[in-house]
Protein backbone atom coordinates (compact mmCIF):
# COMPACT_ATOMS: atom_id res chain seq x y z
CA UNK A 1 0.00 0.00 0.00
CA UNK A 2 2.98 2.48 0.41
CA UNK A 3 4.96 1.72 -2.13
CA UNK A 4 1.56 2.19 -4.17
CA UNK A 5 0.88 5.70 -2.38
CA UNK A 6 5.07 6.74 -3.06
CA UNK A 7 4.47 5.61 -6.78
CA UNK A 8 1.59 8.22 -7.34
CA UNK A 9 3.60 10.75 -5.23
CA UNK A 10 6.53 9.95 -7.45
CA UNK A 11 4.16 10.56 -10.41
CA UNK A 12 2.96 13.75 -9.22
CA UNK A 13 6.53 14.79 -9.15
CA UNK A 14 7.30 14.02 -12.35
CA UNK A 15 4.64 15.91 -13.75
CA UNK A 16 5.29 18.82 -11.86
CA UNK A 17 8.82 18.64 -13.05
CA UNK A 18 7.66 18.28 -16.52
CA UNK A 19 5.74 21.72 -16.47
CA UNK A 20 8.45 23.49 -14.64
CA UNK A 21 10.81 22.51 -17.50
CA UNK A 22 7.96 23.68 -20.03
CA UNK A 23 7.63 27.17 -18.52
CA UNK A 24 11.26 27.30 -18.09
CA UNK A 25 11.54 26.25 -21.65
CA UNK A 26 8.71 29.13 -23.21
CA UNK A 27 10.58 31.94 -20.58
CA UNK A 28 13.75 31.26 -22.55
CA UNK A 29 11.72 31.35 -25.98
CA UNK A 30 10.19 34.49 -24.87
CA UNK A 31 13.38 36.22 -23.36
CA UNK A 32 14.84 34.93 -27.12
CA UNK A 33 12.10 36.51 -28.76
CA UNK A 34 11.74 39.02 -27.20
CA UNK A 35 12.53 42.07 -29.97
CA UNK A 36 9.50 40.31 -32.33
CA UNK A 37 7.41 40.53 -29.62
CA UNK A 38 8.01 44.20 -29.01
CA UNK A 39 7.82 45.25 -32.70
CA UNK A 40 4.54 43.42 -33.31
CA UNK A 41 3.74 45.69 -29.97
CA UNK A 42 4.30 49.00 -31.66
CA UNK A 43 3.36 51.04 -34.21
CA UNK A 44 5.26 49.97 -37.80
CA UNK A 45 8.79 51.77 -37.84
CA UNK A 46 11.70 51.07 -39.30
CA UNK A 47 14.20 48.59 -38.08
CA UNK A 48 17.71 49.40 -39.22
CA UNK A 49 18.26 52.65 -42.11
CA UNK A 50 21.23 52.20 -44.42
CA UNK A 51 22.54 54.41 -47.20
CA UNK A 52 23.00 52.86 -50.51
CA UNK A 53 23.80 54.40 -53.95
CA UNK A 54 22.49 57.65 -52.61
CA UNK A 55 19.28 55.92 -51.40
CA UNK A 56 17.78 55.18 -47.73
CA UNK A 57 17.00 51.82 -47.38
CA UNK A 58 15.17 50.15 -44.28
CA UNK A 59 12.75 47.53 -43.51
CA UNK A 60 9.70 48.27 -41.27
CA UNK A 61 6.98 45.46 -40.24
CA UNK A 62 3.98 44.93 -42.36
CA UNK A 63 0.96 46.68 -41.73
CA UNK A 64 -2.76 45.61 -42.66
CA UNK A 65 -3.87 49.15 -44.35
CA UNK A 66 -5.48 48.55 -47.60
CA UNK A 67 -2.78 49.81 -49.61
CA UNK A 68 -0.07 47.91 -47.62
CA UNK A 69 -2.70 44.81 -48.44
CA UNK A 70 -3.12 45.60 -52.59
CA UNK A 71 0.66 45.59 -52.55
CA UNK A 72 0.78 42.16 -51.21
CA UNK A 73 -1.49 40.54 -53.25
CA UNK A 74 -0.33 42.28 -56.71
CA UNK A 75 3.15 40.56 -56.10
CA UNK A 76 1.83 37.24 -54.46
CA UNK A 77 -0.14 36.91 -58.07
CA UNK A 78 2.86 38.06 -59.93
CA UNK A 79 5.53 36.30 -58.43
CA UNK A 80 3.53 32.61 -57.98
CA UNK A 81 6.65 31.10 -58.99
CA UNK A 82 8.82 31.71 -56.38
CA UNK A 83 6.03 30.43 -53.45
CA UNK A 84 4.81 26.94 -52.25
CA UNK A 85 1.63 27.49 -53.79
CA UNK A 86 -0.56 28.77 -56.24
CA UNK A 87 -4.09 30.23 -55.58
CA UNK A 88 -6.80 32.79 -56.71
CA UNK A 89 -5.81 35.80 -54.17
CA UNK A 90 -8.29 38.26 -53.02
CA UNK A 91 -7.85 40.89 -50.76
CA UNK A 92 -9.79 39.06 -47.69
CA UNK A 93 -7.09 36.17 -47.93
CA UNK A 94 -4.15 38.70 -47.90
CA UNK A 95 -5.70 40.40 -44.59
CA UNK A 96 -6.09 36.74 -43.29
CA UNK A 97 -2.99 36.32 -44.19
CA UNK A 98 -1.81 39.66 -42.26
CA UNK A 99 -3.46 38.34 -39.51
CA UNK A 100 -2.20 35.43 -39.33
CA UNK A 101 1.28 36.34 -39.25
CA UNK A 102 0.63 38.99 -36.65
CA UNK A 103 -1.18 36.70 -34.30
CA UNK A 104 2.01 33.95 -34.41
CA UNK A 105 4.66 34.64 -32.28
CA UNK A 106 7.54 33.57 -34.17
CA UNK A 107 6.85 34.84 -37.71
CA UNK A 108 7.10 38.75 -38.74
CA UNK A 109 7.03 40.01 -42.20
CA UNK A 110 8.88 43.50 -43.21
CA UNK A 111 8.57 45.95 -46.26
CA UNK A 112 11.80 46.41 -47.67
CA UNK A 113 11.49 50.48 -48.23
CA UNK A 114 13.61 52.63 -50.90
CA UNK A 115 13.57 56.21 -50.57
CA UNK A 116 9.88 55.64 -48.92
CA UNK A 117 8.57 53.22 -51.82
CA UNK A 118 7.57 49.71 -50.90
CA UNK A 119 9.89 47.60 -53.16
CA UNK A 120 9.57 44.17 -51.70
CA UNK A 121 9.28 42.26 -48.14
CA UNK A 122 10.78 39.36 -46.12
CA UNK A 123 10.66 37.86 -43.06
CA UNK A 124 11.29 35.47 -40.20
CA UNK A 125 9.71 32.48 -39.34
CA UNK A 126 9.85 29.03 -37.43
CA UNK A 127 12.34 29.56 -34.84
CA UNK A 128 13.60 26.01 -32.93
CA UNK A 129 14.88 26.76 -29.52
CA UNK A 130 17.14 23.82 -29.41
CA UNK A 131 18.98 25.12 -32.42
CA UNK A 132 18.43 28.57 -31.51
CA UNK A 133 17.68 29.15 -34.66
CA UNK A 134 15.04 30.72 -37.39
CA UNK A 135 14.49 30.47 -41.08
CA UNK A 136 14.09 33.55 -43.45
CA UNK A 137 11.21 33.44 -45.62
CA UNK A 138 9.19 34.90 -48.24
CA UNK A 139 11.93 36.87 -49.39
CA UNK A 140 10.64 38.73 -52.78
CA UNK A 141 12.03 42.14 -54.67
CA UNK A 142 8.76 42.96 -56.41
CA UNK A 143 10.44 46.82 -57.79
CA UNK A 144 13.18 46.46 -60.23
CA UNK A 145 13.96 49.24 -61.22
CA UNK A 146 16.93 50.39 -58.23
CA UNK A 147 19.91 49.53 -57.95
CA UNK A 148 21.89 46.70 -58.45
CA UNK A 149 23.18 45.13 -55.46
CA UNK A 150 20.27 46.59 -53.54
CA UNK A 151 18.77 43.16 -52.02
CA UNK A 152 22.49 42.41 -51.43
CA UNK A 153 23.00 44.81 -48.72
CA UNK A 154 19.75 44.43 -47.32
CA UNK A 155 20.38 40.83 -46.96
CA UNK A 156 23.43 41.40 -44.92
CA UNK A 157 22.31 43.65 -42.93
CA UNK A 158 19.27 41.88 -42.49
CA UNK A 159 21.33 39.24 -40.72
CA UNK A 160 23.80 41.66 -39.03
CA UNK A 161 20.38 42.62 -37.19
CA UNK A 162 19.12 39.14 -36.43
CA UNK A 163 22.49 37.07 -35.37
CA UNK A 164 23.23 41.16 -33.02
CA UNK A 165 19.47 41.85 -32.16
CA UNK A 166 18.05 38.60 -31.53
CA UNK A 167 20.86 36.88 -30.41
CA UNK A 168 20.22 33.70 -33.52
CA UNK A 169 23.00 31.35 -33.79
CA UNK A 170 21.88 29.39 -37.28
CA UNK A 171 20.07 31.59 -40.03
CA UNK A 172 17.84 28.77 -42.99
CA UNK A 173 16.50 29.54 -45.62
CA UNK A 174 14.42 27.04 -48.58
CA UNK A 175 14.85 28.49 -52.22
CA UNK A 176 13.84 26.42 -55.27
CA UNK A 177 16.69 24.86 -56.71
CA UNK A 178 15.87 26.42 -60.33
CA UNK A 179 15.62 29.99 -58.98
CA UNK A 180 19.12 30.69 -59.91
CA UNK A 181 19.68 34.47 -59.27
CA UNK A 182 18.33 33.82 -56.17
CA UNK A 183 20.76 31.19 -54.73
CA UNK A 184 23.63 33.21 -56.55
CA UNK A 185 22.23 36.38 -53.74
CA UNK A 186 22.49 33.90 -50.88
CA UNK A 187 25.79 32.65 -51.91
CA UNK A 188 26.98 36.36 -52.29
CA UNK A 189 25.92 36.90 -48.31
CA UNK A 190 27.38 33.83 -47.04
CA UNK A 191 24.73 30.95 -47.24
CA UNK A 192 25.40 27.79 -48.28
CA UNK A 193 23.67 24.76 -49.33
CA UNK A 194 23.47 21.96 -47.30
CA UNK A 195 20.71 19.89 -49.13
CA UNK A 196 18.15 19.18 -51.83
CA UNK A 197 14.65 17.57 -51.32
CA UNK A 198 12.52 16.47 -54.46
CA UNK A 199 9.12 17.90 -54.38
CA UNK A 200 5.32 16.94 -56.26
CA UNK A 201 2.75 19.43 -57.82
CA UNK A 202 -0.23 18.50 -55.35
CA UNK A 203 -3.29 20.09 -56.93
CA UNK A 204 -6.26 22.02 -54.95
CA UNK A 205 -9.20 23.30 -55.94
CA UNK A 206 -7.86 27.09 -57.42
CA UNK A 207 -3.98 25.75 -58.10
CA UNK A 208 -1.52 23.91 -56.62
CA UNK A 209 0.88 23.34 -53.88
CA UNK A 210 4.36 21.85 -54.07
CA UNK A 211 4.64 19.08 -51.09
CA UNK A 212 8.16 16.67 -50.49
CA UNK A 213 8.25 13.69 -52.34
CA UNK A 214 10.13 10.72 -52.50
CA UNK A 215 11.56 9.23 -55.29
CA UNK A 216 11.27 5.61 -56.42
CA UNK A 217 15.15 5.06 -57.62
CA UNK A 218 17.82 7.47 -58.48
CA UNK A 219 16.91 7.30 -61.86
CA UNK A 220 13.58 8.86 -61.27
CA UNK A 221 13.29 12.55 -61.47
CA UNK A 222 11.20 15.12 -59.33
CA UNK A 223 9.42 18.09 -60.90
CA UNK A 224 10.67 20.02 -58.82
CA UNK A 225 13.41 20.44 -56.03
CA UNK A 226 13.76 22.90 -53.03
CA UNK A 227 17.53 23.48 -51.84
CA UNK A 228 18.17 23.92 -47.87
CA UNK A 229 20.85 27.35 -47.31
CA UNK A 230 22.12 28.15 -43.63
CA UNK A 231 24.47 30.20 -42.42
CA UNK A 232 25.87 30.57 -38.73
CA UNK A 233 28.17 32.74 -36.30
CA UNK A 234 27.88 35.78 -39.21
CA UNK A 235 29.79 38.36 -37.53
CA UNK A 236 32.53 36.53 -36.16
CA UNK A 237 33.38 34.27 -39.58
CA UNK A 238 32.20 36.67 -42.01
CA UNK A 239 32.78 40.06 -40.10
CA UNK A 240 33.66 41.61 -43.53
CA UNK A 241 30.09 41.15 -45.33
CA UNK A 242 28.94 43.74 -43.69
CA UNK A 243 29.83 47.66 -45.51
Amino acid sequence: MYSEKQSDEELCTNIKQNEQEKLDRNSLLNFELKKIHELKSQSPHDIFQINFDDKIISLQRIDDTDESSTLLLEWRNKYWNFFNSKFDGNMERTKKWINTINNTPNKILFFIICDGEKIGHLGINLYNHDQNSIEIWSVVRAVKHFSPGLMEIVLKNFFKWIFSELNISTIYLNVFSDVWKAINLYERCGMQTIGTTPLKQIRTNDGWIWKNTTLQSKNHYAQRYMNRMKISSYLKSNPNLIK
